[in-house]
């Protein structure tokens, strides 16, 4: 009997290896029922069997957390939540972290009460785990009780063992200030987050110059810039500085010598290369080089260049069917968003030369003025 179950190990691995092909070509849906047959035929296997192969186990739980990570990425949450029922068989001592998943797709999903509810349990069950309170705090800050997830995120600092984890935390921290109002904490919170781990940080530095763009802190944004390890992003928000202080010229140069740069060689530029390449007109290299690392697309802004791009091309379906992704994309983020803001909509009408098309994304925007 265990010769038969053994004799099928090529088969599960040649059918998951299968929809990692399927996914880098984009093909959502055969993916999708790929990773339904192999949980499907896991879960008909006997406690027994699961519990002396290790290897079978471990198969049919990674294929059912990417099953419902998949399904939610399309926005599908009730069939992501039903497809982790029964998952902890393979792994029984996962359960807990399971579960912690099941309550964070509740959130993405808008249900912030039940999540919270849910989180809350789990914190209390098991409070030496960082990753629940951390959870509990996004979710709490999403709901807007910004001094209650300001609590919730010092206790799982005082947990968190790990720098990625600790700067994780501070950058949920900054973004929470960011949004009481007070630029020095933000300030102090990122530079925590560099403290404990620069390269995470770095990764989402976008949101840092946001931010300070946002608060027209032109003096702020260029000293963090100075200390930049991309070029590439200096030189865009160089040029962004430039054109908002009315020289376009200026603006201008910071971006030609940008695309001058490789962006295969600043990875941590790539995305403002790509976009700078969408701003003056160079819609081919801006959706080639995003391409080039899929991974990529699970930024809502990255969706939002894309998106952009195919809007300006007339492909009007495929830039709904972006914006959507990144809407998705927006639901997982702390604070959790419903909708691309006004800074977004200026981005994409800027870029796309047909008005008439404009009406066809507004429902994806959030904008400070409607009219």
């Amino acid at each position: 009997m265990d010769f038969g179950v053994r004799s099928l190990d090529n088969t599960y691995e040649s059918m998951y290896a299968r929809t990692r092909e399927l996914l880098e070509a984009g093909r959502a849906e055969p993916a999708l029922d790929l990773l339904r047959r192999i949980v499907k035929r896991l879960s008909s296997l006997s406690d027994e069997t699961l519990r002396s192969r290790d290897d079978l186990s471990q198969m049919g739980l990674v294929a059912g957390l990417d099953l419902a990570t998949l399904l939610s990425n399309t926005g599908r949450y009730d069939e992501a939540v039903a497809s982790l029922d029964g998952l902890d068989r393979f792994s029984p001592e996962r359960e807990e972290a399971i579960a912690n998943f099941r309550a964070r797709l509740r959130a993405q999903q808008g249900h912030l009460a039940q999540a919270r509810d849910e989180l809350a349990a789990l914190a209390e069950r098991f409070p030496q785990d960082p990753a629940h309170w951390v959870a509990l705090a996004q979710v709490t800050f999403s709901m807007g009780d910004l001094d209650q997830a300001e609590d919730l995120y010092r206790r799982a600092l005082e947990l968190v063992s790990d720098d990625m984890g600790r700067a994780d935390i501070h950058l949920d921290l900054f973004a929470l200030e960011a949004q009481r109002g007070r630029k020095a904490e933000a300030l102090a919170e990122w530079d925590q987050a560099m403290e404990a781990d620069s390269n995470f940080a770095l990764r989402n530095a976008r949101d840092l110059y946001t931010y300070l763009l946002r608060i027209d802190d032109r003096t702020t944004l260029r000293r963090y810039l100075d200390q930049d390890v991309s070029r590439i992003r200096q030189e865009f928000y160089r040029g962004i500085l430039a054109r908002r202080a009315g020289d376009f010229s200026e603006g201008d140069k910071h971006w030609q010598r940008l695309t001058k740069e490789s962006p295969l060689a600043d990875s941590l530029g790539k995305v403002e290369w790509a976009e700078t390449a969408l701003r003056l007109g160079g819609l081919d290299a801006a959706i080639s080089i995003l391409m080039t690392d899929r991974a990529r697309l699970a930024s809502p802004h990255v969706a939002l260049i894309l998106a952009t791009a195919m809007a300006q091309s007339g492909n009007v379906e495929a830039a709904r069917d972006l914006l959507h992704t990144g809407i998705y994309r927006l639901q997982r983020r702390v604070p959790r968003r419903d909708s691309y803001g006004q800074e977004d909509w200026e981005l994409l009408t800027s870029v796309v030369e047909k008005r008439a098309l404009w009406s066809q994304f507004r429902e994806f925007f959030a904008l400070e003025d409607s009219a």
